[in-house]
């Protein structure tokens, strides 16, 4: 005897693809961001060889900030997660157009770790296109 099949079971299927779709894509763009973070930041002399309006990622500890702008040690990368100081300081400026990715603008604060990726200007600062907060993401030593 056929059994009846009331559409019910086909609306669980068509609903468990698309939330297997929505976990594929979310897995996808996490996985392309940690790749675009992951990005070798610029060392000190690097910096200082850099021309104005180019662009450029370094991480920072930052040392004093105010709501537009910031200054910090530039951080060398040993490990993935470990961070040595350098002697090299450098300025940031941001705005509230700024992207912030792993944290809001009330984590840009003294002793916050920061990849700041942004342009180069005249006075060797850097107008941040994006802020990386990476505070208790890693360590310095």
């Amino acid at each position: 005897m056929p059994t009846k099949s009331n559409g019910k079971s086909g609306l669980w299927i068509a609903l468990a693809v698309a939330l297997s779709l929505v976990a594929v894509l979310g897995a996808f763009r996490f996985t392309s961001m940690y790749r675009s973070m992951s990005v070798t930041a610029a060392q000190a002399p690097e910096l200082n060889a850099a021309a104005p309006g180019s662009i450029v990622k370094i991480v920072l500890e930052i040392g004093n900030a105010a709501p537009s702008d910031f200054r910090g040690k530039v951080l060398s990368k040993k490990t993935e997660e470990v961070y040595v100081r350098t002697n090299a300081q450098s300025s940031v400026h941001w705005n509230a157009q700024t992207k912030m990715v792993m944290g809001k603008p009330s984590d840009v604060h003294s002793g916050a770790i920061v990849h700041v990726t942004g342009k180069v200007r005249q006075d060797r600062s850097i107008d941040a296109d994006q802020i990386v907060i990476l505070t208790g993401y890693v360590k310095i030593e």
